[in-house]
């Protein structure tokens, strides 16, 4: 059992560092983000376009999302992206619309209302919806990369304060309907206390930066990442995945 244990840690582990590393370069990028950019663990989400609205759709965004979930299966994050093995066990799973600029289209055509929502939203470069089981939690990590900010929407979150989101220091918690924009390269660790399944809608969008050249740097970064392999790779999976027979 022991060495069971062993094998799965290191594999997992594997995983995450082979398909991470070709990315490794988008941390000297971040270098420059971090020295050059104001940067704050959580953000005003009235401060940028069309992710307002999010909280308006947040019922029709909830029945579609309950529709595709009773249809169909929920795939392992770590499943859909290879590079997530290390945080993604079978207690974080994710119904992929957005990947870094690559759209699943199937699951995309299934939400028409989530859709419509998301063409809104200036700079959308990933959306997904977040499934965290009961009694799970991440430990802390960071994001891969600074030049954009993380999203969060309450789509059927457990009431009372058990499920939250710790940011560097600073310290939230999700609602039903209720936003959270964050800087996800601050080390950060989420967790859901309570006896049900959590589930946030999870979103990527561009940080918006004061100069041209800043502009223009992370756009380059953007595109060439959503023509990689992996990033492919990944949003054909977040299609295919959810239709497929479930992982044991």
């Amino acid at each position: 059992m022991a060495l069971s244990r062993a094998q799965a840690f290191v594999t997992k582990w594997w995983l995450a560092l082979r398909h991470n590393l070709p990315f490794a370069w988008v941390y000297g990028v971040n270098v420059i983000w971090w020295l050059t950019l104001d940067r704050r663990p959580f953000e005003d989400p009235a401060e940028f376009a069309g992710v307002a609205e999010l909280e308006e759709a947040w019922p029709e965004i909830r029945e579609e999302f309950d529709r595709l979930r009773a249809a169909t299966h929920t795939p392992m994050f770590g499943a859909i992206d290879p590079g997530q093995a290390r945080l993604a066990t079978d207690r974080w799973r994710a119904v992929l619309l957005w990947f870094w600029g690559q759209p699943s289209r199937t699951n995309l055509a299934e939400c028409p209302r989530t859709a419509e929502v998301l063409s809104h939203i200036d700079g959308l470069q990933t959306a997904l919806h977040s499934s965290l089981a009961p009694k799970a939690s991440l430990p802390w990590h960071m994001g891969p990369y600074a030049g954009v900010l993380r999203v969060h929407l309450g789509i059927d979150v457990p009431p009372g304060g058990q499920c939250g989101i710790q940011v560097g220091r600073q310290r939230r918690y999700w609602r039903n309907g209720g936003l959270l924009v964050f800087d996800d390269t601050y080390p950060h660790t989420a967790w859901n206390h309570s006896d049900e399944e959590r589930v946030v809608l999870f979103i990527d969008i561009v940080r918006p930066m004061p100069h041209r050249w800043q502009r223009r740097l992370n756009a380059a970064v953007l595109k060439h990442l959503s023509r990689t392999e992996r990033i492919r790779g990944a949003a054909q999976r977040g299609d295919d995945l959810m239709r497929s027979e479930p992982e044991n």
